[in-house]
């Protein structure tokens, strides 16, 4: 999260502070400081954080936050033969209380 930070929505950083986060967590993995790179995309930390927390059902809202979450998506429903995939999809349901609380200026997201 703390590379996430320093990229922030950039396609890439050469911050010393992203780069020693990110061996961080590669080191732990095996990985030695002849494998740091000179620099951190936005790719290489996503690919990261899907091997880190597979299973940890953080990969969605990782999509979402780096605003590839459509195009990765389309193209799995796509390989996997899924008709029913749309961008919609990808909105959650606003919760009943915030909407109440706004007064009317919140509606709900569509399809819920």
């Amino acid at each position: 999260m703390h590379a996430e930070a320093i990229l922030a929505g950039r396609a890439e950083t050469a911050d010393s502070g992203a780069l020693d986060s990110y061996m961080q967590v590669r080191k732990r993995a095996g990985f030695t400081d002849e494998d740091r790179p000179s620099s951190l995309t936005k790719e290489a930390l996503l690919a990261e954080r899907r091997v880190e927390l597979a299973f940890e059902n953080q990969r969605f809202y990782d999509l979402l936050r780096f605003g590839v979450a459509d195009p990765i998506l389309s193209a799995h429903a796509v390989e996997m033969g899924y008709s029913s995939y749309n961008a919609r999809q990808l909105l959650l349901p606003i919760p009943a209380r915030e909407i109440n609380l706004s007064g009317g200026r919140l509606t709900q997201n569509p399809g819920y």
